[in-house]
């Protein structure tokens, strides 16, 4: 007799033991703590933050690029739009878009086009690239706030505008000032002096 009541209570003992397991996958299916789910959160948001940071700065975000944007844009697809991006907005771009489009009537950008089809040939592609980059003095960052008081830093950049074609190619060389405003950078205006290097 105690012998069978002891069979009796070890039986349920050994029945309960796969009961444990679907409890155990379900504590693993539990819902993040909030303090887990807050981090994920911040993480998404900081990436999504810099994404948009990337595309919001866009081409402005270094010297270089603005003057790739600018002079590509001239003598590859005469872009007068995206040129002006390049330009600080407000007085400065208004002036350009005046100038290059004749108040909206003509495109300038076609004619630096053709001068660079006469230079190098059909299938023109520009690379710009930076010889010489120093911040400027303290004079310099002072006649540019007198120009624009949203200024935050200027740039003295001596550049490199590399055209090749189907039949040639040519060198031009830059100078101007650049100047930083709410983070980017930005060609002054647009009466750069541009001059040949010698072949």
């Amino acid at each position: 007799m105690s012998k069978a009541k002891s069979n009796h209570h070890h039986t349920p003992k050994n029945a309960a033991q796969p009961a444990k397991k679907p409890a155990k996958e379900h504590a693993a299916r539990k819902p993040l703590s909030p303090k887990a789910t807050a981090a994920i959160a911040a993480v998404v948001v900081i990436v999504l933050f810099a994404v948009i940071l990337r595309l919001a700065l866009g081409s402005g975000s270094s010297v270089l690029s603005v003057l790739q944007q600018y002079y590509e844009n001239m003598y590859v697809y005469a872009n007068v739009e995206k040129m002006a991006e390049c330009l600080p907005e407000g007085e400065v771009r208004d002036h350009f878009m005046t100038v290059y489009t004749l108040g909206g009537v003509s495109n300038m950008a076609l004619t630096d086009r053709e001068q660079a089809i006469t230079w190098v040939g059909e299938e023109v592609s520009v690379t710009v690239s930076i010889v010489e980059q120093e911040r400027s003095t303290a004079t310099a960052l002072n006649a540019a706030r007198a120009e624009n008081s949203a200024v935050e830093s200027v740039s003295d950049v001596t550049f490199d505008i590399y055209l090749t074609g189907n039949t040639g190619d040519r060198t031009l060389r830059g100078q101007t000032t650049m100047v930083m405003i709410d983070g980017q950078w930005y060609l002054p205006n647009y009466n750069i002096y541009i001059g040949y290097i010698e072949e």
